[in-house]
């Protein structure tokens, strides 16, 4: 992966944003809030490429490579994934990115 920019990169929340349904229910979950807190982290990232995050084949898979450049643990990174995806909050690309559909109404 591309070395990320070391710029701020913001995004705006909702004010419904930690009381929306997906939300919710990623925070009820043992550890919820940690997944959370990635979800933002991934989405600070996807807004600068209009919700995409890039996989750059430096790695085996993806979410390898978000974890070295996340410097996060790959299991924890892996369960936040699939966890997004079963939320819709992340889409699979044929070229092996990841989709984020709300990070484009996110841009600050």
């Amino acid at each position: 992966m591309k070395e990320m920019r070391r710029k701020n990169n913001f995004i705006k929340c909702r004010p419904d944003f930690f009381t929306k349904d997906s939300i919710v229910a990623m925070r009820r979950l043992p550890g919820g809030e940690a997944y959370v807190m990635l979800y933002l982290t991934l989405l600070t990232i996807a807004v600068e490429n209009d919700g995409y995050l890039h996989y750059e084949g430096i790695e085996n898979t993806h979410e390898e490579e978000l974890a070295l450049s996340l410097d996060e643990n790959i299991n924890k990174l892996r369960m936040g994934i699939n966890l997004f995806r079963t939320l819709g909050l992340l889409e699979d690309c044929k070229n092996g990115d990841y989709y984020f559909p709300d990070a484009v109404y996110m841009k600050g």
